[in-house]
């Protein structure tokens, strides 16, 4: 029997794998195999959807998606934004179904077109972004704020951001639901069959992920600088702050630094499968701070051992489960010294990865859209 149906608006591009689309994929993908009647409305992506999505009816706005790496732009955003949300709008009229807004800058658009009572997925807040001017984020805060005071529901990835918002906008507990993101333990499965009789035959270090305005520069060429006779450091992804690194890593005569670019999903697992070591620096501010970062869950269900110098409330769990090396942002001497632990300690490498990988098996995206259907299961909205 064919149940109530669902739309849910995103405004990125689809088709780029990194957090937000492996979150929304996930979810989609849950509530179509609970039978639910699921519409997608995206911008036009620039490569494929994800195969997931294909049970859904997926909507493409005639709108062009933002590549993930490129500098904001707030009047494309907010045109793009309040494309695929009156799209959405007309559909959920029509359909008389709940609309599920992905992000929080995009339900403060929302309610700019009188939409209410949805329900919103907090991914991150954006209002302290450093990609943003100062007067973009005061308007960012307002957005947010009506957003989240608009919502019927708000899901969000961390525990950390659930009191965030309790404290910042006066949001009862109980209006906040806490849904982490994961990883997806099917295609790493198949990936790590495919890899077992792998040799590794270099030693490297690795990180995926967006080469952002969060990321720690510094951080990057201190420890390029300190492994340059034992390993090579991989980046892969893409990013604003991609040709400022370049131009440092000419500056500083480093070598020893590979970038790729952006790539699929499976063939970034490949090379982190293959790596020594995995890492993550970032700077520490609210959004790194609110944030659960997908990447570190890819990382421990490969059973890496890692070392992590961020702030969010995922290297709290894998430093309390002792199953991971973690530094303050600040300390890059710290984080330098737990990389170069990890390569000459093959012991305590395969130790923090085995750890790593029991702690992962609680956070696979296949749990977290379970617990979605759950969410709407117990509650009226059925």
């Amino acid at each position: 029997m064919s149940r109530k149906s669902i739309v849910l608006v995103h405004g990125s591009d689809m088709s780029i794998p990194d957090g937000a689309t492996h979150r929304v994929t996930a979810f989609v993908k849950a509530l179509t195999e609970a039978n639910y009647n699921v519409h997608l409305v995206i911008p036009k992506p620039k490569g494929k959807v994800p195969v997931e999505l294909y049970d859904a009816k997926v909507h493409i706005a005639p709108v062009t998606a933002r590549k993930a790496w490129t500098t904001y732009n707030p009047i494309e955003q907010i045109m793009r934004g309040l494309t695929v949300l009156q799209i959405a709008k007309t559909i959920a009229s029509r359909e008389k179904a709940i609309i599920q807004i992905e992000h929080s800058l995009l339900g403060g658009l929302a309610t700019l077109i009188g939409l209410k009572d949805f329900i919103l997925d907090v991914h991150d807040i954006l209002h302290a972004s450093p990609a943003y001017h100062k007067a973009i984020q005061r308007l960012a805060y307002i957005m947010e704020g009506k957003a989240v005071n608009s919502a019927l529901k708000i899901i969000v990835v961390s525990n950390v951001m659930r009191r965030f918002l309790c404290r910042q906008w006066k949001i009862p507990r109980e209006k906040i639901v806490v849904i982490p993101n994961g990883y997806w333990a099917e295609k790493i499965n198949h990936i790590k069959s495919r890899m077992k009789d792998y040799e590794c035959k270099d030693y490297f270090i690795a990180r995926v992920g967006l080469i952002s305005e969060y990321f720690n520069v510094e951080a990057l060429i201190q420890l390029a600088k300190a492994v340059k006779d034992v390993s090579k450091v991989l980046l892969i992804g893409d990013g604003v702050l991609r040709p400022y690194l370049e131009y440092r890593l000419r500056k500083e005569n480093i070598k020893n630094v590979t970038i790729t670019g952006l790539l699929p999903y499976e063939k970034s697992m490949e090379m982190i499968m293959k790596a020594q070591v995995a890492f993550e620096c970032v700077k520490k501010n609210l959004t790194t701070m609110l944030a659960f970062p997908v990447k570190i869950f890819d990382y421990a269900s490969l059973e890496k051992a890692m070392s992590l110098a961020e702030p969010s409330e995922v290297s709290y769990i894998f430093k309390q489960r002792d199953a991971a090396l973690v530094s303050e942002t600040s300390n890059i001497e710290e984080f330098v010294e737990n990389i170069l632990k990890l390569l000459y300690d093959e012991k305590l490498r395969k130790n923090l990865g085995k750890r790593a990988k029991e702690l992962a098996k609680e956070y696979s995206w296949e749990n977290q859209g379970r617990r979605l259907v759950r969410f709407y299961e117990s509650s009226y909205l059925k």
